[in-house]
């Protein structure tokens, strides 16, 4: 505890929080504890209405300097500090654009996810894990991601502004197309005229280097999908076929790493390729997946082989193993990354969405799980009762009460008798209307996550 109102230290910074409407809400992560003040002043004074802050502009003035302010995710957010209001106007756009492309502070930036040698741009829309395209070097997959930002992630508005667009990375003109739903860079020029008049040509001879399946050296085979590859003396040589997509797709990019060279290629090695661990075993020039799991220990202890989960089986979000909801826990009234990190069961977070928490789990993902602890509310599962205290504290007289009382039943699942009739609670009883009341601060305590509701009038205490 600071001692401040909404004010809490996690680690090296300060966290802005507040219940509204029964949610505990995060409005900002702060370097120092003025910072946060100052933050809380400016929240207060607009009735922590994000949307009348925004109003102010992207400069403030913060101690005879001037402060470049934005809104992300829901959280006001501090930039950079000028001498003047000029020079924090004159560069506030281009801050903003940088923070926003990297808000983490990460390798890649976000929306950036390196893919053994490659780079794969994604993005959750609509609570669906969108693919937009893998890229060979991260100088494409930032040009990429760029522009998707910039046209709102709509693939044809990019198009309808036609087949070239400049990138400033490269300092060449790009001729861009989509195929099977992913943005394509087919060819770059020194010259916008070059680019304009050999585009149509570029992207129709890029068409007809595509199969059906849409993946490069995967074609159908029956009902199974067929690795054909050519040398570059025109050698035909076939791989194998897959009864899954996803199975191709992953021989498909080993076999690309290894340059097609069946010797390289070690049927002893656990490969960790497309969000599962992989076996793999040749016999007579043919390759055949003998396992597919989820993590390393399930692979090395030949547990749970999930050879049958289809590729739109790992996007779907209702589906057991789509990885859409990994990590990603609920708890206390908000979401949470619950992750081993340095052999340590650790909660990251809290986000006010589950959008939220898995676009930082993708981030965190995309480092190999590098926590930057000095700017990320992190914390260990012994320290779970730091956000649990704070929660406690904020608690209104009437959901202190019922807290207390809970506390004080002798077992861990409960029921409303239980409470209604413990004599902690009777001595605040007045009125005909105190069941009613107490329902009420009950579910109050529900909906902060502090007790489970089991159904019939049955709840369980989520707290030590």
């Amino acid at each position: 505890m600071t001692g401040e109102l909404y004010i809490h230290k996690r680690h090296n910074h300060y966290v802005i929080n507040k219940t509204i409407n029964y949610k505990n809400r995060i409005f900002g992560h702060f370097n120092t504890m003025e910072e946060a003040i100052f933050a809380r002043k400016i929240l207060i004074e607009h009735d922590w209405d994000l949307n009348e802050i925004r109003k102010l502009g992207n400069v403030i003035e913060y101690e005879e300097e001037f402060l470049v302010v934005t809104i992300y995710k829901n959280q006001l957010r501090f930039l950079s500090r000028f001498k003047t209001r000029s020079g924090a106007e004159g560069n506030a756009a281009r801050v903003i654009d940088e923070f926003v492309k990297n808000p983490f502070g990460g390798k890649y930036g976000i929306y950036i996810y390196k893919r053994n040698e490659y780079f794969d741009v994604r993005k959750y829309i609509g609570g669906n894990e969108i693919h937009f395209g893998i890229y060979k070097t991260l100088d494409d997959a930032t040009f990429a991601r760029d522009l998707l930002m910039k046209y709102d992630w709509d693939m044809l508005s990019i198009l309808k502004d036609g087949p070239v667009h400049y990138s400033q990375i490269h300092n060449q003109y790009v001729v861009v197309a989509v195929f099977n739903d992913k943005l394509k860079l087919v060819k770059f020029y020194d010259e916008e005229n070059d680019a304009f008049i050999n585009a149509m040509d570029d992207i129709g001879n890029y068409k007809k280097s595509l199969n059906k399946t849409g993946e490069k050296y995967i074609v159908p085979n029956g009902n199974q999908f067929a690795i054909n590859y050519y040398t570059p003396d025109k050698k035909h040589i076939y791989f194998g076929s897959f009864a899954e997509k996803i199975d191709a797709i992953t021989v498909r990019d080993i076999l690309i790493e290894n340059d097609w060279d069946l010797s390289k290629i070690d049927e002893n090695r656990i490969y960790e390729m497309n969000d599962f661990f992989w076996k793999l075993h040749i016999f007579e020039g043919i390759i055949k997946v003998v396992g597919k799991y989820t993590t390393v220990y399930c692979a090395e202890n030949d547990f749970k082989n999930l050879s049958h989960v289809t590729l739109e089986d790992l996007y779907d979000p209702n589906n057991q193993y789509s990885k859409v909801n990994k990590h990603i826990t609920k708890k206390w009234g908000n979401f949470w990354i619950r992750k081993k990190i340095d052999g340590e069961d650790q909660f990251l977070g809290p986000y006010g969405s589950r959008q939220e928490a898995i676009d930082a789990r993708d981030y965190y993902e995309s480092t190999g799980w590098k926590v930057d602890r000095d700017h990320n509310s992190i914390f260990s599962q012994e320290g779970e009762e730091d956000i649990f205290s704070d929660i406690v504290s904020n608690l209104s007289m009437w959901q202190k009460i019922i807290y207390d009382t809970i506390v004080r039943i002798d077992k861990v699942e409960f029921t409303f008798d239980d409470l209604i009739n413990h004599s902690y609670l009777k001595r605040y009883k007045s009125g005909n209307n105190f069941e009613e009341k107490v329902k009420k601060y009950l579910n109050e305590l529900v909906k902060l996550g502090l007790v489970l509701d089991l159904g019939e009038n049955h709840y369980l205490r989520e707290f030590n």
